[in-house]
């Protein structure tokens, strides 16, 4: 079925932050003969839509149906009607959302400025055995009850407008408008949406509900449009009831009331932190107040309502509900909805530390919140799809979710966005914002299908995304082509950003540093990608260890003391970490670096300073050299920064920033993945499960778990194509350990024993294989016949 470019809207005019224009409501009705052998629709609605056959919603999910800068791809979606066609009178009705057509909540990016800005538009082919026909201005359409939707901000509804059974066969549209033609059509490409859908998974209850609550502190707008014509009551008002839902989630939700009053307005602010005057907002805010957070529902007056917002999703922990009567705050008032893209959860770990049990969940939780469609940034404030925090997850990701399909869908939309000098911009979709945020960001085009590919071994996603990744290793190459004057040190970008007990943009390490760091990183994944596509791609790979070999030699030249084994001097835990883990560091020179990476972790009181580039690996350069003990302590500990702060503080999502409870410098958001790779490092490190470490094979697995002194016991799985990896290990109360292995058939590698412990045969190796082993401690001299048997 061919890809319909004949788009029709129901008015001309869009929302605005000035004029709020109604979501439409569209028709189109058929007459059959008989019912269809097999009827399709193939349909897009831009921004959002919501399908329903007959008034059965058949909408795939949330959000359809994908968020993607329509100048690049317009998507759609394919239904199969034949269950819901009868005979006589059928009705396929619509409504139309704003989504990235015109998000008038995404000025600061300045998707505002979009050429392709419009009111939403759809376009359909609909085949009903074989006879085709595609949308025209037949369709019926009327303004619909949501009176104001954005993605960001929320939406607002006003019950009294709604039309009652609108999406019925059996009602006469006969005084409704008909659809306008759209002449200004977006430019993008058709293409079938292939990610997973946005799905909700589960329903949350309130944990607690409490009276008189008010809106605490007051931000300050920073965007382009006042709040004019609004007095503060107004926008704040005051003696809500707060419900609490005992997580930092992202979703929609359910509005339940009984015996409302027509015309009664409630107001429902959405917020992730409390502080002691209310639910805090951060200090700086990007949409006008009246718009922050917030969805409105005016009542019809009725025994019974609810509603369910149709074109938005909300972060968020607590809900203030004002309008309210006492008799209405009841439990199933609110329900939580929380929702993702449907993927599955790929990994598990649990431990004897409840601190690293929460520290999981918190983790999972901010990559499920954080992903739709793509990986987001946040879900309440930004929802963009920041290019150099999916990169630092890419791995993480791959291990604990199954986002292949996604990832291969938004690298898509990112390839589209690659500039002539190969660049990338910060946020993808994007209108022409964000470029210039520098190749740690950028190498989003490496880190997302080399990962995809080191754990499912498709190659399918490293060669469509070939030419691109060539193109961007050309662009570094270009940057330190003139190192020896110093042109390198001109280059623009972020570096480690939000680095603990700092401003979040004044990192330790030297942004020239962490780029060429970058660029020894993702030549040698390069390398890699282009060996493993073979033959054709010699060339490539060679000119990809070009730079490889350049960039070292360029970092060794300018930041590298090798008398002293120092990156960057002798402050700078994120430069010396990143020069170990990406190895800068000449092999004679490693013990010494390391020693000295110590010592300013000692100097530190036992805490780090890093942002999010040396949290990628500092944790992983610990414990490659023996200390994941130290690392242990630098996660999980409370008196410092760190994630077991964060837990500490009362945190069950990741957060943007490292912090400490009660002190200064609390984070913006509390609800991010770009630190969550220490996930990856639970996995590799401490339940030791390597998947495919040799870069060659899927099926190659190498197991060896560091055994720390903070933990009696540690548990975990990781799942494959071919079945579940499963680890424990126990200390026993007569010194020895136990480990228990499961894997798959037809896997191989080796299970190492890990550091200062043995098998009892005496050997430190044994071959891949599902089994209960015991291990004794090396450094303890056994009795003989105790453990004769």
């Amino acid at each position: 079925m061919k890809f319909s470019k004949k788009f029709y809207s129901a008015t001309s005019e869009y929302t605005t932050f000035f004029k709020e224009v109604p979501a439409p409501y569209i028709r189109k009705n058929l007459n059959l003969e008989k019912k269809p052998e097999k009827a399709e629709i193939l349909v897009t609605g831009l921004g959002f839509y919501k399908i329903f056959v007959n008034g059965k919603d058949i909408t795939k999910g949330l959000l359809a149906p994908y968020i993607a800068n329509p100048d690049d791809f317009i998507y759609y979606d394919l239904y199969d009607l034949t269950p819901y066609l009868t005979k006589g009178k059928n009705v396929l009705a619509f409504t139309l959302g704003n989504g990235i057509i015109n998000c008038p909540g995404g000025e600061i990016w300045d998707f505002e400025k979009a050429e392709y800005r419009n009111a939403p538009v759809l376009a359909f082919t609909l085949d009903i055995d074989g006879e085709i026909t595609e949308a025209d201005e037949s369709l019926k359409c009327a303004p619909s009850a949501t009176l104001f939707d954005d993605l960001r901000c929320g939406e607002f509804y006003d019950a009294t407008k709604e039309i009652e059974n609108w999406n019925s066969p059996e009602f006469d549209d006969s005084n409704w408008a008909s659809v306008i033609k759209v002449l200004n059509i977006p430019r993008g490409t058709p293409t079938l949406c292939k990610a997973e859908p946005i799905k909700v998974q589960k329903e949350l209850a309130p944990v607690s509900i409490t009276p008189n609550i008010n809106i605490g502190t007051t931000p300050r707008y920073d965007g382009r449009v006042p709040d004019i014509g609004y007095k503060k009551d107004e926008i704040f008002p005051e003696g809500g009831y707060l419900y609490d839902f005992g997580v930092n989630s992202a979703g929609i939700f359910r509005l339940k009331l009984n015996n409302t009053k027509k015309g009664q307005k409630i107001v429902l602010q959405f917020g992730e932190n409390l502080k002691e005057n209310g639910l805090y907002f951060r200090e700086h805010n990007f949409f006008p107040l009246r718009y922050t957070y917030r969805c409105t529902y005016t009542c019809k007056g009725a025994e019974a309502e609810t509603w369910e917002p149709s074109f938005h999703y909300q972060g968020f922990r607590y809900c203030i509900i004002f309008g309210l009567d006492e008799a209405q705050a009841t439990n199933e008032a609110l329900t939580y909805l929380v929702a993702n893209s449907d993927l599955k959860i790929n990994a598990g770990f649990n431990c004897s530390d409840e601190i690293s049990n929460k520290i999981w969940e918190a983790g999972i939780r901010a990559n499920l919140a954080n992903f739709y469609y793509f990986p987001t940034d946040c879900p309440h404030r930004e929802k963009n799809g920041w290019t150099g925090d999916a990169s630092l997850s890419a791995e993480q990701m791959m291990v604990t979710l199954t986002p292949i399909e996604s990832y291969r869908e938004w690298l898509k939309n990112i390839r589209a966005t690659q500039n002539d000098i190969g660049e990338l911009p910060g946020i993808v979709p994007t209108y022409k914002w964000g470029y210039g945020t520098g190749p740690c960001w950028d190498a989003v085009i490496v880190n997302l299908p080399y990962y995809a590919w080191l754990y499912t071994g498709d190659t399918e996603i490293i060669k469509e995304n070939s030419k691109a990744i060539m193109r961007f290793i050309e662009y570094l190459y270009s940057a330190t082509e003139g190192a020896t004057d110093d042109r390198f040190l001109r280059h623009g970008g972020l570096t480690d950003w939000c680095p603990a007990k700092r401003p979040y943009n004044m990192a330790t390490a030297p942004k020239e540093f962490s780029f060429l760091c970058n660029n020894i990183d993702v030549a040698k994944k390069a390398m890699e990608i282009f060996e493993a596509l073979g033959v054709r791609f010699i060339a490539h790979k060679n000119f990809a260890k070009e730079l490889y070999e350049r960039s070292r030699l360029v970092a060794r030249k300018y930041f590298i003391d090798s008398y002293k084994a120092l990156a960057c001097g002798s402050h700078s835990i994120t430069a010396q970490a990143m020069a170990l883990y990406y190895g800068v560091f000449e092999t004679g020179e490693q013990e010494k670096a390391f020693n000295e990476l110590v010592k300013m972790i000692e100097k530190q009181d036992n805490s780090f300073d890093v942002g999010i580039l040396g949290a990628r690996v500092l944790f992983h350069v610990l414990s490659n050299f023996g200390r994941s003990d130290l690392a242990y302590e630098l996660i999980t500990g409370a008196d410092h920064p760190s994630y077991g702060a964060w837990i500490d503080a009362g945190d069950t999502s990741f957060t943007e920033g490292f912090y400490v409870k009660g002190e200064k410098g609390e984070p913006s958001s509390h609800n991010h993945h770009m630190f969550g790779d220490v996930l990856a490092w639970y996995v590799k490190h401490i339940l030791g499960i390597n998947i495919n470490p040799h870069a060659d094979s899927i099926k190659d697995i190498l197991i060896k778990p560091d055994i720390i002194p903070q933990l009696k016991y540690a548990e975990g799985y990781v799942n494959t194509e071919n079945g579940r990896i499963y680890l424990k290990w126990e200390k026993l109360s007569d010194g020895t350990l136990k480990l228990i292995v499961e894997v798959p058939e037809n896997y191989y590698g080796f299970i190492i024993a890990p550091e200062n412990w043995q098998f009892f045969d005496g050997m430190s190796h044994k071959a891949l294989k599902s089994g209960e082993y015991i291990l004794y401690d090396d450094r303890i001299v056994l009795d003989p016949d105790t453990y004769a048997s």
